[in-house]
């Protein structure tokens, strides 16, 4: 599941929130952010998010580089054996 482009504005502090559970008990459940710069290089900042059956708040601090264009934001999961759901993407 990802976002379309987000356009960022250059140093700027950001906060990603939203609100995940699931029924998996095992594998990796990560938020990705993929940086786009000026240039076309790309970047990828990956954050693990722990596994819960409870609804839980996830939340990272960013900090747009000087010559970012755009971001994309992703929820992976990787080898998880159940269902997880997220609210408030």
């Amino acid at each position: 599941m990802r976002t379309i482009d987000i356009p960022v504005d250059p140093v700027v502090d950001y906060k990603l929130q939203f609100w995940l559970k699931g029924e998996a008990t095992a594998g990796t459940v990560s938020a990705i952010i993929r940086e786009v710069f000026a240039s076309g290089a790309e970047n990828y900042i990956r954050k693990e998010i722990p596994l819960s059956d409870e609804w839980t708040l996830f939340e990272a601090d960013y900090t747009s580089d000087p010559s970012i264009d755009y971001i994309w934001i992703y929820i992976e999961a990787v080898d998880i054996n159940g269902s997880i759901w997220v609210d408030d993407f």
